[in-house]
């Protein structure tokens, strides 16, 4: 498991030229085998929505959110109070950025705006 985590991880730095489907299927095995990515001292941890302390009538639709953060013990218990990106039962993904809903099927599309506020806000969680 060790070698085939390596190898996605290899893949990663191909990403940009993946087409969407690609990118779809290479995060889904990341996600599936709890590939932990690495950006410029912090990591994107997937947490199943389970993890949040939020009420049921908030999770639902939801499965779970990748959350930026220096440590893993930063991750706040209210998914509202992490900086991330929520994923839904139909591979969809949503965050809030600075005020603005981005929606999409593509995860590098979204991550894109969440990476770049979280570089420029300095918030990690």
């Amino acid at each position: 498991m060790q070698h085939i985590k390596l190898y996605i991880d290899d893949l990663y730095w191909e990403y940009d030229r993946m087409s969407s489907s690609g990118k779809e299927t290479l995060d889904k095995i990341a996600r599936k085998i709890g590939l932990d990515m690495h950006f410029g001292g912090f990591t994107r941890y997937y947490f199943n929505i389970d993890a949040f302390t939020n009420p049921k009538s908030e999770k639902d639709g939801f499965q779970g959110m990748y959350v930026y953060l220096k440590n893993k013990e930063d991750l706040q218990k209210d998914f509202q109070h992490n900086v991330g990106i929520m994923h839904d039962k139909n591979d969809c993904y949503s965050a809030m950025v600075d005020r603005t809903d981005y929606i999409s099927n593509d995860l590098s599309e979204i991550e894109h705006h969440v990476l770049n506020f979280i570089k420029e806000e300095k918030i990690y969680g």
